[in-house]
C-alpha cells in the first residue's frame, strides 16, 4: 500500500509539471547547450545563503574532500555550533544546544536532516556516509516555516551531485591504521542531449581498534559499509528538469567501544558478582566480554524523484521520496563480563515523503512562496531481552507505530525599497501518531507489568502553527537582517514503550535573531555574524525508568537559548585560504525544579534521605537502601543549570594552501582544528556523580597531497593528529555509568585518479 502511494504521488507530480514540459518541448530540439535551470529542491530560499536571512554554513565538495569529511557526523568539524555524536548509529545532532539523544519511531530529533529535499524521519541510521556530493548546508536556529516540524535546532541539507552533460569520473582509494580503507568511484555519462546518468559507489571499513580490559584476546571496533547510488537526469527543455535517484546503503558495525567507568558498588554488576571495575590503563579499552558487545546494522533502499520547472516569473519544485530501512541493534546494557542484561531491537518499515512548492520571481516588489508536504511512516520495533537477569524467560515486546503528517506553508516578501525587504510566513502542521503495543507473558513477568499491558494502543494528534517574520537590508555594505522564528519538535511516544501512558507534548522555541553578512577587500574577506535569543518551552527531557530500564519522556522544563556566532574566510594572494569560526552559548534551564536524574543507586551520603551517620554502600553495616538494586531515581533542581550539548565556546580554524611545485604538478596542504569547552551529555550530567560530561578538547586533522593537471593525486592524511581524548556519548544508567569512545587517531595514504 505504501509503495502504491509513492508512485501515485510521483505520477501526480509529473502531471503538475506535464503542461510546462509540453509547452517548451520544441525549444529543446537540436539543442546542445546544458540546461539553464537551477535545481532548488534542497534550498527553498531561492537565493545564495550569503543573501538569505538565516545563519548558515555551507560546506562545498572541495571542502568536504579537503577536510576528509566522510559522514554527516564529520561536518561538525567545520560548523562551530554543531555538536554531532553517533553512539550506536544514533545520529545525535545538536545545533545551538538543541537536539535529541535516542529517539526511535514515534518521536523525532529536534534537528532535521534532508537528502536532496527528502526528510529523514528516523534518528537511527541518519548519520549516513557522504559520497559524491555537491555540498552540505547547515541552517542554524528554528526553521519551522520552510522546513517543518522537528527543525527546532536547525536543518542539515545534504545535496548529492547531479548528472552533468560531460563524460567524467574518478576512482579513489585509501588505506590506513587499523586496516581502515575507503574505495570510491564516480562515473558520469551523458546518454543524449537531454539525458545524463551518474553512478556513485563506496566501500568503507576498518578493523578492530579496542582491546578488552578483562580479556586481551577479545577485540572490538570492526565495521564496514557499502553504498551505491544511481541518478538519472532528464532535461528536455531549458525550463524543465526531472531527476530520479536510487540509493542503497548497508552498514555493519561493532565500532562502539563502550566501557563502565564506575567502581563497585556504583557499578552494580561489579557489586553483585564481585568483579573489579575496569581501571584506566588505556582510554580506548572496552569492558564487554559477552557476545558481540554493541552490534548495529543499518540497511536501506531509497527512491527520490525531483521535478523542477522554472520560468522568468516563477519556479515550481516537487520532491517525492520513498525509503525502506531496517536497523537491528544488539546492546549489552551493563557493559561488563557477565551476560546479565542484553537488549535486542529491530526497527524496520517504510517511509514516504512528498513536498511541492512554488516560488515567484516577479519584477515587482511582492513575491511569494507557497507549498505543502505530506509524510506517511510505518515503523515496527521488535524488542527482546536476554541474560541472567531474566533466567529462562522469553521476554519480547513489539511496538507498531504509524505517523502521518500534513502541512501547508507560505511566505510573502515585499521590497519597501530596493534595499529593504520585509517577509512574513507561517506553516500549519498536523501530526497523527498511533502506536500498538504487545508484551508477551515473559515481558509482563520480568518487567512487572499489569495485565492491561499485554495488548494496548495509544493515539495522539498534534497541530501547530509556526510563524516567521524578517526585516532585511541588502546593500553595497553587506546584508543585514532581524528575524523572529518559531520552531517546534512534535510530540509523540518515547518508543519502545511497554506500558500504557500519555504521549509527550511538543516542545517549542521562539527565536529572535539579528545577523550581518559582509564582504571586504573586493571579496578577499567574507564574514558572517549572528546574535540570537530564544525562549524554550515544554522541553522534552528523557528519563530512565528505574524499574524497567526503559526511556521515558516528560515535558519538564523551560529554558533559554542565547549566543553569538561568527565565521570568516580570508583569501590572500599565493594560493592560501584561511578560515575560522567561533560560537558562544549561554543556554540554561530557567525552571526545572524536580528533574528526574538517574544514578545507579537510590541514596548515598549527601542525599537528604540518607542518614548522616550511616556508612556508605559496600561497607560493613551499610543499610540495604544504600545500594538498592535498579531504583536510582533522584529529584534534583536543575533550574539555572546548563542545557545538554551546550559548550560555552566552540570553534574551528583551518588553512588550505596550494602551490605549483614542478611541471604540471602542484602541492596541496589542508589542516583544520576543532575545539570545544566542556559540555554535558544529559540533563543533570548524571546527578551528583557528574559522570556524563565531555571535557574540553582540541582535535586536529590534516592532509598533504601532490596533484597533477591530468587528474592524478597522491597523498597522506591524519585524523586527530595529537590524540585528543573525547567521547561519543556518556550516560549514567541502571547498572552504573558508561562511556562510548571513538576510533583512536588514524593516518593513511590516498590515491585518486579523475578524468
Amino acid at each position: 500500500m505504501m509503495q502504491r502511494k509513492a508512485w501515485l504521488l510521483a505520477g501526480a507530480s509529473l502531471f503538475v509539471a506535464g503542461p510546462a514540459w509540453a509547452q517548451d518541448a520544441n525549444d529543446a530540439a537540436g539543442s546542445t547547450s546544458p540546461p539553464e535551470i537551477v535545481v532548488t529542491g534542497a534550498n527553498k530560499f531561492g537565493q545564495d545563503l550569503d543573501r538569505a536571512a538565516v545563519a548558515a554554513t555551507s560546506v562545498d565538495a572541495e571542502q568536504l574532500d579537503a577536510y576528509r569529511i566522510t559522514s554527516v557526523q564529520d561536518v561538525a568539524v567545520r560548523v562551530p555550533s554543531l555538536v554531532y555524536n553517533n553512539p550506536s548509529n544514533f545520529a545525535q545532532a545538536f545545533i545551538r544546544g538543541l537536539g535529541s539523544n535516542f529517539s526511535l519511531g514515534g518521536l523525532e530529533s529536534a534537528v532535521a536532516t534532508y537528502v536532496d529535499g527528502v526528510y529523514l524521519q528516523r534518528q537511527n541510521g541518519a548519520a549516513i556516509d557522504l559520497v559524491d556530493l555537491s555540498g552540505v548546508q547547515v541552517l542554524k536556529g528554528p526553521q519551522g516555516t520552510l522546513y517543518g516540524r522537528n527543525a527546532t535546532g536547525g536543518v542539515i541539507l545534504i545535496e548529492t551531485a547531479d548528472p552533468t552533460d560531460r563524460l567524467e569520473g574518478s576512482v579513489m582509494g585509501e588505506y590506513g591504521r587499523f586496516d581502515s580503507y575507503r574505495v570510491q568511484g564516480v562515473l558520469n555519462l551523458p546518454v543524449s542531449q537531454t539525458i545524463a546518468v551518474r553512478f556513485s559507489g563506496q566501500l568503507k571499513g576498518n578493523g578492530d581498534f579496542s582491546n578488552n580490559y578483562y580479556d586481551s584476546s577479545i577485540k572490538r571496533g570492526r565495521s564496514r559499509s557499502y553504498y551505491g547510488r544511481a541518478k538519472v537526469r532528464f532535461s528536455p527543455t531549458t525550463n524543465f528538469d526531472a531527476t530520479y535517484m536510487l540509493e542503497y546503503m548497508e552498514q555493519t558495525s561493532t565500532s562502539f567501544s563502550q566501557r563502565e567507568t564506575l567502581p563497585s558498588p556504583y557499578c552494580q554488576v561489579c557489586f553483585l558478582f564481585g568483579i573489579d571495575a575496569p581501571g584506566s590503563d588505556d582510554f580506548y579499552d572496552n569492558s564487554q566480554t559477552d557476545g558481540p558487545g554493541v552490534k548495529d546494522d543499518v540497511k536501506f533502499w531509497a527512491h527520490t524523484l525531483t521535478l523542477d520547472y522554472a520560468s522568468d516569473d516563477f519556479t515550481v519544485s516537487s520532491v517525492t521520496g520513498y525509503r525502506r530501512q531496517s536497523t537491528p541493534l544488539s546492546d549489552d546494557q551493563e557493559f561488563m563480563p557477565p551476560d546479565f542484561f542484553r537488549s535486542h531491537v529491530r526497527e524496520h518499515g517504510p517511509n514516504f515523503y512528498h513536498d511541492t512548492y512554488i516560488r515567484t520571481d516577479f519584477d515587482g516588489p511582492l513575491n511569494v512562496l507557497a507549498g505543502g508536504s505530506y509524510m506517511d511512516e510505518d515503523n515496527t520495533q521488535d524488542v527482546g531481552f536476554t541474560g541472567l537477569a531474566f533466567g529462562d524467560l522469553d521476554v519480547r515486546n513489539r511496538n507498531e507505530i504509524s505517523v502521518k503528517s500534513i502541512s501547508f506553508y507560505g511566505e510573502a516578501s515585499y521590497d519597501i525599497t530596493p534595499e529593504v525587504r520585509v517577509s512574513a510566513g507561517a506553516r500549519w502542521n498536523q501530526d497523527t501518531k498511533k502506536i500498538h503495543v504487545t508484551n508477551n507473558d515473559g515481558a509482563r513477568i520480568a518487567l512487572g507489568l499489569p495485565e492491561e499491558a499485554a495488548d494496548f494502543s495509544v493515539r495522539a494528534r498534534f497541530r501547530s502553527l509556526t510563524p516567521r517574520l524578517v526585516l532585511s537590508y541588502d546593500g553595497d555594505a553587506g546584508y543585514y537582517y532581524a528575524s523572529y522564528n518559531r520552531g517546534e519538535r512534535s510530540g509523540g511516544f518515547g518508543s519502545p514503550i511497554i506500558a500504557p501512558g500519555a504521549a509527550v507534548d511538543p516542545e517549542t522555541l521562539d527565536n529572535f535573531e539579528i545577523g550581518a553578512k559582509n564582504s571586504f577587500m573586493n571579496g578577499l574577506l567574507t564574514t558572517s555574524l549572528a546574535l540570537f535569543y530564544g525562549s524554550y518551552k515544554d522541553i522534552q527531557v528523557q528519563v530512565v525508568d528505574s524499574q524497567t530500564g526503559s526511556v521515558l519522556l516528560q515535558n519538564a522544563a523551560k529554558g533559554e537559548v542565547k549566543g553569538v556566532e561568527f565565521e570568516a574566510t580570508l583569501k590572500p594572494a599565493g594560493g592560501l585560504i584561511l578560515s575560522g569560526g567561533v560560537t558562544y552559548l549561554g543556554n540554561k534551564f530557567n525552571s526545572f525544579p524536580d528533574a528526574n536524574v538517574f544514578s545507579p543507586f537510590p541514596s548515598y551520603p549527601g542525599d537528604a534521605d540518607y542518614p548522616a551517620d550511616a556508612p556508605p554502600c559496600g561497607s560493613a553495616g551499610a543499610p540495604a537502601s544504600a545500594c538498592g538494586g535498579l531504583d536510582g531515581s533522584q529529584k534534583l533542581d536543575l533550574s539555572g543549570k546548563v542545557l545538554p550539548r551546550s559548550p560555552k565556546f566552540a570553534g574551528f580554524v583551518a588553512a588550505n594552501y596550494e602551490t605549483p611545485v614542478f611541471a604540471d604538478w602542484s602541492l596541496r596542504a589542508d589542516a583544520i582544528a576543532r575545539f570545544t569547552t566542556k559540555y554535558e551529555f544529559t540533563a543533570g550530567a548524571g546527578g551528583l556523580l557528574r559522570n556524563d560530561i565531555q571535557h574540553g578538547y582540541t582535535k586536529v586533522d590534516g592532509s598533504l597531497a601532490l596533484a597533477s593537471d591530468g587528474g592524478t593525486e597522491v597523498g597522506v592524511y591524519a585524523q586527530n593528529i595529537f590524540g585528543a581524548k573525547f567521547l561519543q556519548f556518556a550516560q549514567t544508567a541502571s547498572f552504573g555509568a558508561f562511556q562510548v569512545r571513538p576510533m583512536p587517531p588514524t593516518y593513511g595514504v590516498r590515491v585518486k585518479q579523475s578524468f
